[in-house]
This record gives C-alpha cells, structure tokens and sequence, in this order.
C-alpha cells in the first residue's frame, strides 16, 4: 500500500518538478 503511495506521487510529482526546471516547450517536448 505505502509502495503505491509513494510510486504514484512520484508519478505525479517527476514530471512537474521536471517541467518546472525547463521551459514550457522543452517540457512539453521530452516523454
């Protein structure tokens, strides 16, 4: 359960502090 928990935050979380750190289309651009 905890397990699910912190692999869907890091889901969640990755991809937004990624796209914080690049610009809007660089985000946009990378899988």
């Amino acid at each position: 359960m905890a397990a699910t928990l912190v692999i869907g935050g890091l889901a969640g979380l990755y991809p937004a502090i990624r796209a914080s750190r690049l610009s809007p289309t660089e985000a946009l651009a990378a899988p």
